[in-house]
């Protein structure tokens, strides 16, 4: 059996996990770290050099595979996700985003909802679930995966912040927004142009639905930045509208629904829900290319997005290390387009730089296991996500 040093600390975290399963955990992860590929195979072929002996690889592969028939799974996310509540929020407000990314394998549909964490400009996953089915996810599915997170976040011992989390065109509707509302969550939901809504208009229901278009005329007028919408004859929300920036915009305007007071506050962070897109990239081309694992099964899936998360959150941390003590070089982008400006953007990410170092301090795996325990113990500065901006893509009145 593989053995970890100091193994009460890493019990600490995963208290439901034996040692043989987090040890396993730790091997897939040095493995997938070094190949950069879920694809199990090639990540067998490399377990003799990381473990510093000789197995065969039809051992090394079996090995592998039997991580992921483990009825731990539920304990082992649980993990990861109080690790890095410990490690990334400390802080009294807490900004979520979710977000679906899918793909095929063979005849079936991989798709996973996934809520994550802004820190910085930098999104971090926290809980996520495979729906095995295509398609968007329903109310009850989303509401189950912020009850759960909930749940988790007390059992980390961190004080639960005042939660924040902003989607987009899909995740909209009454069950859903209402469940946010009774569990204290503020939201930003991006709503679709071609919408007709219901208004709260001095005290009563407006007798007939408007579309958006008027009431991006009534605002302008008005010179007011919201007006109160009503979803179901029922529920009385905000309702705002914001130019779209965006270098890659197609529509000119973005349409909100929010029960945030500030709505400046809500369209800022609204514009930086495309973050979350940001990690799926990495998680899936530039970085550990996701598409590749070959297994089936909604909690396998699960567990491999979980395992490179950890990789993920472990590269995030070494890249803000990194950056924190020497500032990023930076590069200007000539916008060819008159309706977007140009923008300064870093040469380097925060995701590249970090893979960097980590691949520098770790190929065996007891550098893994000690380069783990240094992530664990490092905790994120309390920053508002909202008001920093130095590591994105930035408008810039360069000439």
């Amino acid at each position: 059996m593989l053995e970890i040093n100091s193994s009460e600390e890493y019990k600490s975290l995963f208290p439901e996990v034996s040692e043989k399963k987090l040890s396993q955990l730790f091997l897939i992860c040095s493995c997938m770290l070094a190949v950069q590929t879920t694809n199990l195979s090639k990540c067998a072929r490399r377990v003799g050099k990381i473990l510093e002996k000789s197995i065969k690889y039809e051992t090394a592969y079996s090995q592998l595979k039997r991580f992921f028939q483990t009825g731990k799974s539920e304990a082992i996310l649980k993990g990861i996700c109080v690790l890095v509540i410990k490690t990334m929020c400390q802080n009294s407000s807490c900004y979520l985003i979710l977000d679906r990314t899918n793909w095929e394998f063979g005849n079936r549909s991989i798709n996973l909802l996934v809520i994550g964490l802004l820190y910085r400009d930098i999104f971090i996953p926290l809980i996520w679930k495979d729906l095995e089915k295509k398609g968007n996810s329903n109310s009850k599915e989303r509401l189950d995966l912020i009850i759960k997170l909930q749940c988790w976040w007390k059992s980390s011992g961190v004080k639960m912040p005042q939660l924040y989390i902003a989607g987009d065109r899909e995740f909209i509707g009454y069950h859903w927004l209402r469940g946010l509302e009774e569990r204290d969550i503020k939201f930003v939901m991006r709503i679709r142009a071609n919408s007709k809504i219901e208004l709260w208009y001095r005290g009563k229901i407006k007798d007939r639905k408007l579309g958006l278009k008027v009431l991006t005329r009534y605002l302008c007028w008005k010179q007011i930045d919201c007006v109160e919408a009503v979803l179901n004859s029922d529920y009385i929300v905000k309702l705002s509208a914001f130019k779209n920036d965006s270098t890659r915009a197609k529509a000119e305007t973005i349409y909100i629904m929010t029960n945030m007071d500030d709505i400046e506050a809500a369209s800022t962070f609204y514009r930086k829900r495309y973050k979350i897109e940001v990690c799926f990239k990495y998680l899936k081309s530039t970085g550990f290319n996701l598409e590749d694992l070959h297994v089936e099964g909604g909690h396998k899936v699960d567990l491999m997005f979980g395992i490179l998360t950890l990789i993920y959150l472990m590269t995030i941390q070494n890249g803000i290390a990194h950056f924190e003590k020497e500032e990023p070089k930076l590069k200007i982008f000539k916008s060819k387009s008159s309706r977007s400006p140009d923008y300064i953007y870093v040469a380097k990410s925060i995701f590249i730089k970090g893979c960097e170092l980590l691949l520098d301090k770790v190929f065996f795996f007891s550098e893994f296991c000690i380069e783990f325990l240094k992530v664990a113990e490092w905790v994120a500065k309390k920053l508002n996500p909202l008001d920093y901006d130095n590591y994105v893509l930035k408008k810039s009145s360069v000439q």
